[in-house]
């Protein structure tokens, strides 16, 4: 009997994290798109955050197919802040198909926002011209 309990809870363990992933993708529709883009942003610092608007506008204009969406969420949602385990503001998420592909947290440079999202994706700017 002890043993059951235990596979019943290592089963426990390995089924809730999908439901929560897909009660999270019911809430959120855009983390179905792929790939998907996420900035974590803080009103009250919102000019901390002015190099992030301006390499994902640059990245859009440059490689206009290459990001289905960009969504800005605010620290109000703690569903989304929970999920993705963000304690920095601002912080840029660039998610595929579920993973994770790049986590940029804090102040940074346009060029380097840019650059990583570059490197994320594997396109460069050549590409593009």
């Amino acid at each position: 009997m002890k043993g059951f309990t235990i596979i019943l809870f290592i089963l426990s363990l390995c089924i809730i994290p999908g439901c929560q992933s897909e009660d999270l993708q019911t809430n959120y529709p855009f983390l179905k798109q792929s790939p998907v883009t996420i900035l974590f942003s803080n009103d009250l610092e919102i000019e901390k955050e002015n190099s992030y608007y301006e390499a994902l506008l640059d990245f859009k204009r440059i490689h206009p197919d290459q990001l289905a969406s960009i969504n800005v969420v605010t620290t109000e949602d703690d569903a989304l802040i929970n999920h993705f385990d963000v304690h920095t503001f601002p912080t840029l998420l660039l998610i595929d198909d579920s993973n994770v592909l790049l986590r940029i947290e804090g102040v940074k440079e346009t060029y380097e926002i840019f650059d990583y999202i570059e490197a994320s994706l594997q396109v460069s700017t050549e590409e593009s011209f």
